[in-house]
């Protein structure tokens, strides 16, 4: 997990420094179709409070019995919107200049659907198994990738605030899950 989470910060810093932030938005635009523009619009709202809030509410209650993660999960999410507001509001990096087809209204940096539901998934995943012992890597990765490239489709954010939002949340679930981690992490990290 920390070669992920540095391989991103290092996109995230690469494309910042370069042209290239701004060079894949404006060519993500020539590939805009309306069948594209709406998984990018549903994964902007499964990013969202809208959904997070009711589904993280309904998990907590439902597996009330299966702690810690009945309450890691919703509090690592919310944990991971807040900090993200916050970072948010030291950086103040505006909104890309192409046509967006969504409208955000707070700072790009770093992205919040990026950050918050990498730290969803990832916590959803040490659940998953803990809870049935199923790992699930690829479907943890294709909804973190495709969440990613939605931002960026939408053209509401940079790379480099998706890299680095997707790092920061991913690190924040794994800091989490090493911290409050459940029994396949207790009998794999003794020592």
């Amino acid at each position: 997990m920390k070669k992920i989470i540095l391989v991103l910060l290092l996109l995230g810093l690469v494309f910042y420094l370069s042209s290239l932030d701004v060079q894949i938005l404006e060519e993500l635009v020539l590939l805009r179709k309306p069948v594209f523009t709406f998984i990018a619009l549903l994964f902007a709202f499964m990013g969202s409070w809208r959904f997070l809030l009711p589904f993280n509410i309904l998990f907590a209650l439902y597996f009330k019995k299966e702690k810690p993660y009945n309450l890691l999960v919703p509090l690592g999410t919310l944990g991971c919107w807040i900090i993200n507001h916050l970072i948010k509001e030291i950086f103040r990096r505006p909104r890309p200049q192409i046509p967006a087809l969504a409208i955000e209204n707070s700072f790009s940096f770093p992205s919040g659907h990026a950050m918050v539901t990498s730290c969803f998934v990832l916590l959803l995943a040490y659940f998953i198994k803990e809870h049935w012992g199923k790992d699930i890597p690829i479907p943890a990765t294709l909804y973190i990738s495709t969440m990613l490239l939605s931002r960026l489709y939408l053209g509401v954010h940079y790379p480099s605030d998706v890299f680095v939002g997707a790092a920061l949340g991913l690190a924040t679930a794994w800091a989490l899950q090493r911290y409050f981690g459940g029994k396949h992490d207790r009998s794999n990290n003794k020592g």
